[in-house]
């Protein structure tokens, strides 16, 4: 991708980021950064390092936000700077949670080649086409924008961060379930594992259903709050945005399970018909802007939630020697190893 993006230079920067060598400069670094981050969090969490996990999220954040203001208080106003701090901060989270880790990199059991390889690949095609479902919304609004509506993709953007707030805190249940799963899955009792998973998935539910309620209700006056009244944007934009970032959060959590039940290429294609979803809706609606992007968006998550059950479901019927336990209990009783 970044080998494509170079020999690409000048039509990717023209067409994606109106321009800014510099903004498309950090967006690679950040490739680098978070391919970094992301093999380092898989890692940690498989470990039970939650504590060290945790040190990477937040001092990521934190190194952008405070490089961020103080770009701002030193007058800078062009989008360059902020881009840089945006791509460089992932390497600052990796400084400030790797130091004093041991045990990260540990021999498992033996595998042939040809398992590992099918694996790898069906997890790397439902990860990134799980990320599209999640953020083909921006891009289409850039690329189906107007020289009229250029700014359009900055606004449907700050929209789409406030739909997302459920989603953020959901990282923090995401980091555990996986590798906790995977572990229960090979220790028995299929009733509670079921019995737990529904549990979750209730849980994950309700808080959709509260984020969808708020956005819809109150969505538009915390844009305005957080980013402005050049961003404020109508509460149908925001509500709907909620209700793909819900059904994003839950068809993630399902997918989760099907990760840890075996079903790794099952699950990739249910992503892929949440992206075929959104071309098709994207493509067939014709009124507005927002509204094509809005309705794909929420389409396109519904639709890989109901493919990722689906799998879920046939895997659970089809598979005597699947169990587990309870999922909430084995959450909450997770050694966080600091």
């Amino acid at each position: 991708m970044a080998l494509a993006t170079i020999a690409a230079w000048r039509p990717v920067a023209d067409r994606l980021f109106s321009g800014e060598s510099v903004v498309l400069a950090a967006w690679l670094l950040g490739i680098a950064g978070y391919c970094a981050s992301h093999l380092v969090r898989g890692a940690m969490s498989g470990m039970g390092k939650f504590g060290a996990y945790s040190r990477q999220l937040g001092g990521e954040a934190v190194a952008r936000f405070i490089i961020c203001v103080a770009l701002a208080l030193a007058g800078a106003a062009h989008v360059g700077p902020y881009a840089l701090a945006v791509g460089a901060a992932p390497f600052l989270g990796l400084l400030v949670s790797l130091p004093g880790q041991r045990g990260l990199i540990t021999d498992g059991p033996p595998a042939p080649w040809a398992e590992i390889s099918a694996s790898l690949g069906a997890l790397l095609a439902g990860s990134i086409l799980s990320m599209a479902v999640a953020n083909l919304g921006p891009l289409f609004i850039r690329l189906l924008a107007s020289p009229s509506e250029e700014a359009e993709a900055g606004r449907f953007l700050a929209a789409l961060l406030v739909a997302r707030i459920p989603l953020f805190l959901f990282q923090a249940v995401q980091s555990a379930l996986l590798p906790k799963l995977a572990s229960l899955v090979s220790e028995g009792r299929t009733s509670e594992f079921r019995r737990g998973f529904r549990l979750l998935i209730w849980f994950l539910s309700a808080a959709a259903l509260v984020g969808i309620a708020g956005a819809f209700t109150v969505g538009s006056d915390v844009v305005r709050i957080m980013f402005g009244r050049d961003f404020a944007l109508g509460s149908r934009t925001a509500g709907m945005l909620a209700i793909g970032a819900g059904g994003f959060m839950i068809a993630s959590a399902i997918a989760q399970a099907n990760i840890a039940l075996g079903a790794q290429a099952r699950q990739a294609w249910a992503w892929a018909a949440g992206v075929l979803t959104f071309l098709i809706v994207v493509g067939l609606e014709r009124n507005g802007l927002y509204w094509r992007v809005e309705l794909a968006s929420a389409a396109s998550s519904l639709a890989a939630l109901a493919a990722q059950a689906v799998v879920l479901a046939g895997r659970l019927r089809g598979d005597a020697s699947i169990d587990g336990a309870n999922l909430f209990e084995a959450i909450t009783d997770l050694s966080l190893e600091p």
